[in-house]
């Protein structure tokens, strides 16, 4: 085999000389103690690199040597001498050596040697390590993480030979992830002298793939001493169940939130069905109460012949009762539009569609009595959904009609605020026969009547309420008993949704 090959295949420090001490040829496990690059020491006297102190002693024993006559063997003639020495690197550390010197017929000296860091008891107990085949793997660096030392066990993990190891320092082995944990963890050493220190870390395979490695090291003699384990099957092992605990704990949430929306729908459908119990009772006693009444006036008309004046008396009543009826069902329709209707939006015009809902109301009832004005504050364009807001605007300004104090001059005054950045506000004030304070929470409730004398259906605020709600508005209301009532609204500015509306195809088809 080829001399440089044979020594850069060894895991030992080997080095040639030629008779006069000069080196010939050197193997890169010595370079790399050294810090030297090969052309640097090719050629130069290997007593040179010893401290002062030891390079008598070296010459000398190169010398006997020299001196000494061959012995033969079956193989070769070779004379053998041994030394230890301390030896000097390019960055001027110095590094204790031992080893053997043997002299060939070819009068070359070949020089085999190894870092004695085993050399008091403390240390002593790491040479058995390596020899220990329960350790899976040990190694040896210096305080900056460069390999000294390796047993098969570190690079059979990692997939490397020798050769390939000793180019890098230990963290060019580590997982990018924990590098600067290893460098941390290295530094922590080198402040603790003699005190042990674990770590857990990922080394990068030759594969591409990584091993996780359990640590435990500690720092002398500049030199930081280290045993492990490969725990990747464990590793795995944690991962997966993390994984999986992860994974139910997410599950758990998943029916937790589950279990909470089927509860809160049951409690909605529970309240719903109370609702439409309450509405279907409130809906047929207030459809039979004026049917029941219009009967019993046809009977009393029958019974009355030919007296004109009667019938004419009873053909009122009859009038006022299904004209009451008739209030009844339109208020059921609006209920039925405002929860069905389709949202589009449209640019408002407030004092148009007002004086609208005005005029549709001229019929009712003391109508004339009511004097009203409206008041536009600000400039600002103003989108919203024009069903649902003439559903509310009907209904406020009809109670204002509907419930007008008789006995004054009765008023109702509109303020339409489109001043703020969000929407409009709108306050509807009149000096009507108000209502006590007692009833004023209940005044949105489905079926409320605020005094005895009502005569409307109770729904009429109730479907103001939750138009409002589905055009996620505010109202509210302050009244003064004998005084007057004053309702406030807030309405989103929906622009947005006009947007959007003629952006979508099918808006605008539908439009058409």
């Amino acid at each position: 085999m080829d001399t440089k090959i044979s020594l850069d295949l060894s895991s030992e420090m080997h080095c040639m000389l030629d008779s006069s001490g000069k080196i010939v040829e050197i193997n890169a496990l010595f370079l790399k103690n050294l810090s030297y690059s090969k052309h640097e020491l090719i050629g130069k006297e290997f007593i040179s690199l010893l401290a002062e102190q030891d390079r008598g002693t070296l010459k000398e024993t190169l010398d006997n040597l020299a001196a000494q006559p061959l012995h033969k063997s079956q193989d070769a003639d070779i004379r053998f001498s041994t030394f230890n020495c301390q030896i000097v690197s390019k960055n001027n550390q110095t590094q204790q050596i031992k080893g053997k010197l043997a002299k060939s017929d070819d009068h070359h000296i070949y020089m085999i040697a190894s870092i004695a860091i085993m050399q008091d008891a403390p240390l002593a107990r790491f040479r058995r390590f390596f020899d220990m085949s329960l350790l899976a793997i040990v190694i040896i660096t210096d305080k900056d993480g460069n390999l000294v030392f390796a047993n098969k066990g570190f690079s059979d993990a990692l997939g490397y030979n020798w050769q390939e190891m000793t180019e890098y320092p230990l963290f060019h082995f580590v997982h990018e992830a924990d590098k600067q944990a290893t460098k941390d963890y290295f530094k922590e050493l080198n402040e603790n002298i003699g005190v042990t220190k674990e770590i857990i870390n990922r080394c990068v395979c030759k594969d591409g793939g990584y091993k996780w490695i359990d640590w435990r090291a500690i720092y002398a003699r500049d030199h930081v001493y280290a045993v492990a384990n490969d725990i990747t099957a464990r590793k795995q092992q944690e991962i997966k169940i993390q994984e999986l605990l992860e994974q139910t704990i997410h599950t758990n949430k998943e029916l937790s939130a589950s279990r909470d929306n089927l509860e809160k729908t049951l409690e909605e459908l529970e309240i719903r069905n109370f609702e439409l119990d309450q509405f279907v009772y409130k809906v047929s006693h207030d459809l039979r109460a004026p049917l029941t009444s219009i009967l019993g006036l046809v009977n009393l008309s029958k019974l009355e012949g030919e007296n004109v004046k009667s019938l004419m008396g009873y053909i009122g009543l009859i009038e006022k009762s299904t004209l009451k009826l008739d209030n009844f069902i339109k208020s059921l329709l609006e209920y039925s539009r405002s929860g069905r209707a389709d949202v589009v939006t449209e640019k408002i015009d407030f004092e148009a569609m007002i004086n609208d809902c005005i005029e549709y109301l001229k019929f009712m009832k003391n109508y004339d009595r009511v004097t009203h004005d409206v008041i536009v504050k600000g400039s600002q364009e103003f989108y919203s959904e024009p069903l649902r807001l003439r559903i509310i605007l009907n209904n406020i300004i009809s109670n204002a009609i509907k419930y007008q104090n008789i006995s004054a001059e009765s008023f109702l005054n509109i303020q339409i605020d489109l001043t703020g950045e969000n929407g409009a506000e709108l306050t509807f004030k009149d000096n009507g026969i108000g209502i006590a304070k007692e009833y004023q929470n209940d005044v949105f409730n489905m079926f409320f009547r605020g005094t005895e004398n009502a005569e409307g259906s109770g729904l009429g605020l109730y479907i103001v309420k939750q138009t409002v709600d589905k055009m996620k508005g505010n109202i509210s209301l302050e009244s003064d008993y004998g005084k007057g009532t004053e309702i406030t609204l807030k309405v989103p500015n929906q622009y947005e949704q006009f947007l959007n509306q003629q952006n979508d195809p099918v808006d605008k088809a539908e439009t058409h």
